[in-house]
């Protein structure tokens, strides 16, 4: 299988721009278990007050 990505915009590009880069695809076993991750200190800080930090009554 292979993914194909083209960013067509006008505004900040003068013509689509298609990925070159290709990675190969493969299943996975059942399993297997992928843990999100976050980009930035803030949206953990707020992960972590929305989901992750129980509220004790």
């Amino acid at each position: 299988m292979q993914l194909t990505v083209t960013l067509d915009d006008p505004k900040m590009y003068t013509k689509p721009w298609v990925a070159l880069d290709k990675q190969a695809l493969k299943l996975l076993p059942p399993d297997f278990s992928l843990s999100e991750t976050r980009c930035s200190p803030s949206e953990l800080a707020n992960y972590d007050s929305l989901v992750s930090t129980p509220i004790v009554k």
